[in-house]
C-alpha cells in the first residue's frame, strides 16, 4: 500500500510511572500506533513520549512534537486516544487545531478528528466527558481524604519529611528527610528554582531518598 504520508509521529503519554505499570503502558500505546501507521503505509516513524500529567502543555515529548510539526518534519500524527493529547478539553482543541494546520491527526481508538460541524461536535462531547470523569475521580479522592481528616486520621501515603505511624494513623517527623526539606527551603529562599535544585540533588544522588515519587530530570514538581 502506497501512502500519501512521508513521516508519521507517534505520541504516547502516561501520567506517572505507576500508571505505566498498572494502566495502559507506553509500550502498548506505541505498538498500537505503529500498527496503525503500517496500515496507512507509513514506514518512517518517529516516537514522542511523556511520563507526565496531561493537564499541562509543558511536556518535553509534546514540545518536541509541536516543534517538528511546525518545521514540516511530520505530516501524520498518530495517538492512541484523544485524552492522551491532554486531559483538558480546551488544551485538546488547541493542540488538535495546531496539528491539523500542518499534518493529519489519527487516533487508534474511536473516530478520527473530522473538520466538520458533526466531527467537531463529536470531538467536543468526547473531550468533555473525559474531563468530567477526571474531575469526578479527583472529587471522590478529596472527599475520602477529608472524611479521614475529620476523624483525626491521615491517609497512608508517603509524605516526604515524615514517617507514617500505621498504628496511630499519624505522621512523625523523619529527621533524615526533614533535613533535605529544610535545605530545599533554604535554597529556594536564596533564589534557586525547583528546576535548578533537582539536577543538583540528582548529582548528589539524593533522588533515591524520595522513594516512590517520580523525580525524573524533567519533573521538578516534586521539589
Amino acid at each position: 500500500m502506497e501512502s500519501c504520508f512521508n513521516t508519521a509521529a507517534i505520541y504516547a503519554r502516561v501520567s506517572t510511572k505507576r500508571q505505566a505499570r498498572e494502566g495502559f503502558s507506553l509500550e502498548s500505546q506505541i505498538k498500537a500506533c505503529k500498527e496503525r501507521a503500517l496500515e496507512l503505509g507509513v514506514k518512517n516513524i518517529k516516537e514522542y513520549v511523556d511520563e507526565i500529567t496531561g493537564t499541562t502543555l509543558n511536556r518535553p515529548g509534546l514540545r518536541n512534537l509541536r516543534r517538528d510539526i511546525k518545521d514540516n518534519i511530520i505530516d501524520l500524527v498518530i495517538c492512541y486516544d484523544q485524552d492522551r493529547l491532554s486531559r483538558k478539553l480546551g488544551q485538546q482543541l488547541f493542540i488538535t487545531e495546531e496539528i491539523q494546520k500542518k499534518a493529519k491527526l489519527v487516533f487508534v481508538l474511536g473516530d478520527n478528528y473530522k473538520d466538520s460541524i458533526d466531527g467537531k461536535l463529536s470531538y467536543l462531547i468526547k473531550g468533555a466527558i473525559a474531563e468530567y470523569e477526571r474531575e469526578k475521580i479527583l472529587e471522590r479522592c478529596i472527599r475520602g481524604k477529608r472524611e479521614k481528616y475529620l476523624k483525626g486520621q491521615t491517609t497512608n501515603s508517603h509524605l516526604f519529611g515524615y514517617k507514617y505511624n500505621n498504628k496511630e494513623k499519624t505522621y512523625n517527623v523523619n529527621e533524615e528527610e526533614a533535613a533535605v526539606v529544610r535545605r530545599i527551603f533554604s535554597l529556594y529562599i536564596n533564589g534557586m528554582s525547583s528546576r535548578q535544585i533537582l539536577p543538583m540533588f540528582q548529582t548528589e544522588n539524593l533522588p533515591k531518598i524520595f522513594q516512590l515519587k517520580n523525580v525524573g530530570c524533567n519533573d521538578p514538581s516534586v521539589i
